[in-house]
């Protein structure tokens, strides 16, 4: 099974970098993994996660994502997740907001009975989930849970830091929508970070939510 969900990461990659070759012959088409500060100075750049949640292609769980960036001479200029099984783009440019399948999308400011999303080995908002009506989920796939919180289906996404590359494009459409983000540390500390500054293997986890539900959240740790 994971040579196939190899060879299907590497054939989406393929087909995508000659749909965008074929939009742009004077574009470069690179993996995120191989995403660096030097990179994107180049002229045009596209930068492309093929799937994200390959554990979920490898178990069959529907969930996935095609991430893209572009970047211009070191300019971000759009930010796309696309939900493979569901049809539905997220998409975002810098200071012209967010949107789902072109429908506005923005941050959630209440604090009620809702769904979170927790991709961390040991749920760091487990200290605070009994004093909110917070339901947990886990779904394999970063781009599509931060794509969520993004959309106000989930209040708040935590997730391992050491994904910021390929999740790139959702976190910029979650800062996008009017959400904050947050590195919080095993010690329970948080500090914003640069996300265009690439950091690699940062140690720690990530919140993201409304600037209100974020303040309230991180206040409670």
């Amino acid at each position: 099974m994971e040579n196939f969900v190899n060879r299907t990461e590497e054939a989406v990659f393929e087909e995508t970098k000659e749909f965008l070759c074929d939009l742009s012959e004077e574009a470069e088409v690179i993996h995120s993994r191989d995403l660096d500060q030097e990179q994107i100075l180049k002229p045009k750049l596209w930068v492309v996660t093929p799937i994200d949640g390959k554990e979920n292609l490898s178990s069959q769980i529907p969930m996935m994502t095609l991430n893209l960036s572009l970047f211009e001479a070191g300019e971000l200029k759009c930010s796309m997740v696309y939900d493979i099984v569901s049809d539905i783009l997220y998409s975002s440019q810098p200071k012209k907001g967010s949107f789902s399948n072109q429908v506005r999308i923005r941050a959630r400011s209440s604090i009620e009975s809702a769904l979170y999303i927790d991709d961390t080995a040991n749920q760091i908002l487990s200290s605070v989930s009994s004093k909110f009506p917070l339901h947990s989920r886990s779904i394999g796939c970063s781009s599509l849970g931060i794509a969520w919180t993004a959309a106000g289906k989930s209040l708040i996404y935590t997730g391992p830091a050491s994904s910021l590359t390929q999740s790139l494009p959702a976190i910029m459409i979650a800062l996008e929508s009017g959400h904050l983000v947050r590195l919080v540390d095993d010690n329970l500390n948080s500090r914003e970070i640069d996300i265009l500054a690439l950091p690699k293997n940062e140690p720690g986890n990530l919140v993201i939510a409304s600037p209100r539900v974020l303040g309230t959240i991180l206040s409670s740790l």
